[in-house]
């Protein structure tokens, strides 16, 4: 069976959607946390992390069975990172450095299947839950329920926005404000009234072309201010920024009590 993307449902309505950042946790049961939070995605970073295959399909396993859609960032642009991504039944792909027309080209070419792109099609395994799909759904479901993410994070993704926003293909725009900043000569100043200008540029371009525009905010305060200019993704806190802030939280009023 072919599940409907709940996602990319709320995102087309203009609802925003608020995912939770897998960096290190390991087990399945990561994607049953986060359901419980309230989470409305996952997201699993393979771009800085290194969680294995095994370990990503089980947890992505898991999440389809609740219900939470799996958005994938994959390394790089490269064929079997996207399809094996999306064998195991993530409902997206994400691609960082998204820099050109030619880079979103060559992941929509990866992501969908004939005839718009030339995906191997493989129906039967975790992406149709193990059920067998006549060809005819398989094909036209898979390519009309896969959220494709270009992440731009660079001057030069940013000299080419219109291009990128402007492929029938793509869902969601996508900000890295860490990165950018980086590129734009403000490391480490992610609020610099630069990047702010062109992080708004980012959401009115993504809007005119009928894209969502999405971004990376771990915190809330930060994320209500990006919500309240028109941002519908965002990439949440991680695991190990909620462990770590929860602890710190937590042996904080100890310390306070046992005064030592």
């Amino acid at each position: 069976m072919i599940r409907t993307n709940i996602m990319k449902k709320k995102l087309q309505e203009g609802k925003v959607v608020v995912g939770m950042t897998v960096l290190e946790w390991n087990r399945p049961s990561i994607a049953k946390l986060a359901s419980l939070a309230g989470f409305d995605f996952l997201f699993l970073e393979q771009e800085h992390t290194f969680i294995n295959e095994e370990t990503m399909a089980n947890i992505i396993l898991l999440a389809r069975e609740i219900d939470l859609p799996v958005i994938v960032k994959v390394p790089s642009l490269h064929r079997h990172f996207i399809s094996r991504s999306l064998d195991m039944g993530a409902m997206g792909i994400q691609l960082p450095r998204t820099d050109t027309a030619e880079d979103v080209e060559k992941m929509v070419n990866c992501i969908k299947l004939p005839p718009i792109g030339d995906r191997a099609g493989c129906p039967g395994i975790a992406q149709t839950d193990y059920l067998p799909v006549p060809a005819n759904e398989f094909f036209t479901r898979m390519n009309e329920e896969t959220l494709v993410i270009a992440h731009i994070e660079t001057q030069i993704g940013l000299q080419n926005l219109n291009e990128i926003a402007t492929n029938d293909q793509v869902d969601v725009v996508f900000i890295g404000p860490y990165d950018l900043a980086a590129s734009l000569g403000y490391p480490g100043e992610s609020e610099h009234p630069v990047v702010l200008k062109e992080v708004t540029r980012v959401i009115e371009v993504s809007r005119r072309y009928g894209k969502a525009p999405g971004i990376a905010a771990l915190d809330f305060d930060a994320a209500r201010r990006w919500i309240d200019r028109g941002m519908q993704l965002i990439e949440s806190a991680s695991d190990i920024g909620m462990i770590l802030d929860a602890g710190t939280e937590l042996m904080g009023k100890f310390r306070k009590y046992l005064k030592y």
